[in-house]
């Protein structure tokens, strides 16, 4: 049996060559085009069978679209592979000559390309069959993505439900903003006035509605090496008392639950702290429990690279999970009341964690694996078991970890920057290097669609009780479309409204989740709702 593969067919031509006209004689023939509208269209003697257009990065990578490829491949005997939403012979592939040329007569189009047996041709129809009908099937995000999205346009309904909400993001790193412009003082950046430098200043929080941040106390993991990890960490810690004593018509410091909600209740940002990066704690309990008691409520087990005691899922693993001194670690926050954040871990260690923790664990800044494919991300295997924990994933707004192709393009950007960082030792050379590779090495933007979209798949994997938000603001160089700083949150009750989400579960989104967790890990602290 004969493939053919047809190229550039449109109307009446398809029509034509799928009438019987030469070469697609005789019942055991097949033939591939792709026909009037866009799509892999494939042909046999009862006519013509379309995939719809628009297909997206999701259906490709699924085992469905993979299978489709190989079996196309192995039937023309050449590499095939996805262009946009079609299938097309890889440049330099030697299973096809150059054909169907807008000058190439109808009748030379369509050269037989390579000899498939039956059993390959009933597997690829197969194959294609069952691809067509799941594409009615797949989820509402998917379509959603499939096609142009406009605008989210906020109503007064959606500011009124927003008004009402307790809005919590999980990771702002302006702290570190501060370090890295040489004001630890406060002395340069007043946030009262805005700053078109930073992502965050105090006229766009109050527009955003913002009703507790965790700030990051974060230093790079390269002052482990130097021996300065904690005495930086301090200072970090210390750059967010002082900022929130500098003004305290706006924030005061919340080290419980409870202190959230009446801080909030006085009109006023709860703050909370969470240390970016098991290394900041220099393996030491004692360490971790002085940070405590200055207020920090979550420690991020690690940042890019390994600790000694845990494994990054932007390194190369050795433990396969938490070492028995980061068990410790977890049982000591536990104990603690301070949450265990997994962002930046490999799945081996989230799975460790969640194996042992008794307390629900939080991802402070982290999206769906599933819709962008970068370790930074969250398999759905651990949503599942984050469910069973009663735990919440914050997403993470960078671009890089939420559209699909910013995803694979910042798959470099963790080696990219450990080479850097070997090559530059001074902080502010080190983040001018990597801003420069950034601005050399582009991606999508995406748009508060792509953000909402990593919402509803873990809503739809873990449910609405496991999902909340966690910016990190003032951390990223690319920001989807409509949420440019933090005045942007009422946008997202807007979409979720657009989406069909009641007031209850927009609510839990927006930072019921997170608190409910905080409480839970407080009880286990204090003797009870242990896991």
């Amino acid at each position: 049996m004969a493939i053919f593969l047809s190229e550039g067919l449109q109307g009446d031509e398809a029509e034509s060559v799928g009438g019987g006209r030469a070469p697609f004689q005789g019942d055991e023939e097949f033939g591939l085009a792709r026909g009037p509208e866009p799509g892999l269209i494939a042909w046999q003697r009862r006519g013509w069978m379309s995939l719809p257009p628009g297909l997206t990065q999701q259906q490709r990578r699924s085992p469905l679209g993979g299978a489709l490829q190989r079996q196309l491949s192995a039937a023309l005997g050449g590499q095939i592979g996805w262009s946009g939403s079609h299938l097309q012979i890889l440049e330099g592939s030697q299973c096809v000559r150059p054909y169907n040329t807008p000058n190439r007569p109808l009748s030379q189009r369509g050269t037989p390309v390579a000899a498939a047996s039956p059993s390959t041709f009933v597997v690829l129809l197969v194959t294609l069959a069952v691809w067509i009908s799941g594409w009615w099937r797949i989820s509402s995000e998917d379509r959603a993505e499939a096609r142009p999205r406009g605008k989210v346009v906020l109503t007064d309904a959606a500011r009124k439900l927003h008004a009402e909400a307790l809005v919590i993001d999980g990771h702002n790193d302006l702290p570190f903003r501060y370090r890295m412009q040489n004001d630890l003082a406060l002395k340069v950046h007043d946030l009262r006035q805005p700053q078109k430098d930073f992502h965050t200043d105090i006229p766009r929080l109050r527009a955003g509605g913002l009703g507790a941040q965790f700030w990051s106390a974060f230093v790079p993991s390269s002052s482990a090496k130097k021996g300065t990890a904690v005495r930086e960490t301090l200072e970090q810690i210390d750059v967010i008392h002082r900022l929130v004593a500098a003004y305290p018509d706006v924030f005061a410091m919340a080290g419980t639950a409870a202190e959230v909600v009446r801080v909030r209740a006085e009109g006023k940002i709860a703050s909370l702290i969470g240390v970016e990066g098991g290394h900041s704690i220099d393996n030491s309990l004692a360490v971790l429990r002085t940070y405590y008691a200055l207020g920090v409520r979550y420690l991020t087990l690690t940042h890019s690279e390994n600790v000694d005691w845990a494994d990054s899922a932007t390194d190369q693993p050795r433990l396969k999970g938490l070492s028995p001194f980061g068990e410790e670690v977890v049982r000591e926050m536990n104990r603690l009341g301070m949450l265990v954040d997994i962002s930046h871990v490999s799945p081996e260690v989230m799975k460790h964690v969640l194996r042992i923790t008794r307390a629900p664990v939080i991802a402070s800044h982290s999206s769906a694996y599933a819709l962008a494919p970068h370790p930074r991300n969250v398999p759905d295997e651990v949503l599942r078991l984050v469910k069973d924990n009663g735990g919440v994933i914050m997403v993470n707004f960078y671009s890089g970890f939420i559209v699909p192709e910013g995803a694979r393009a910042m798959q470099q950007m963790f080696r990219v920057g450990r080479e850097l960082r070997q090559r530059y030792s001074n902080d502010t050379e080190f983040h001018t290097a990597m801003s420069q590779w950034m601005k050399e090495n582009p991606f999508p933007r995406g748009s508060i669609h792509t953000l909402v979209d990593h919402i509803d798949h873990i809503v739809k994997v873990a449910g609405v009780e496991h999902v909340g938000l966690g910016s990190d603001y003032d951390g990223i160089a690319t920001v989807p479309e409509q949420l440019e700083d933090v005045s942007c949150y009422p946008l997202i009750t807007q979409e979720l409204l657009n989406r069909g989400y009641d007031r209850e579960a927009i609510l839990k989104i927006l930072g019921g989740n997170v608190l409910r967790a905080m409480q839970q890990a407080e009880a286990v602290a204090r003797g009870g709702g242990a896991k």
